[in-house]
């Protein structure tokens, strides 16, 4: 049996391919920015943007009342799942936090029922 450092990474030659494990972070991080990019521009055109998030995978986004009602409301009406800003401070209770880590899809048509919920509320 072999204890030393150098003896581990040869076992683990294959999971320690620090080429393969760095493409791997850069291809996540190219697919959060693109779905933050797809969320930016649909809170955008609906007038709801605010800011634009650089190294998050989540937005906030304000929905102007309770977060928790908010929150409770866009699940039962649009079934898109939020976390209620109040979670994360009382100054955020006027927020929900989006993810972004989900399919393209799945965060444009999130968005967009998030958007329409906000505007009829």
């Amino acid at each position: 049996m072999c204890s030393h450092a150098g003896c581990t990474c040869q076992r683990n030659e294959r999971v320690c391919d620090h080429g393969a494990f760095w493409q791997g972070i850069t291809d996540m991080c190219v697919a959060y920015a693109k779905r933050r990019d797809i969320a930016v521009d649909i809170l955008r055109a609906h007038g709801l943007h605010a800011y634009t998030p650089h190294g998050a995978f989540y937005i906030l986004v304000h929905c102007g009342m309770d977060s928790t009602q908010f929150a409770y409301r866009l699940l039962d009406t649009a079934s898109v799942a939020v976390a209620p800003g109040s979670a994360f401070g009382i100054e955020a209770n006027e927020y929900v936090r989006i993810s972004l880590a989900s399919s393209d899809d799945d965060v444009r048509e999130g968005v967009t029922r998030l958007c329409k919920c906000v505007l009829e509320s």
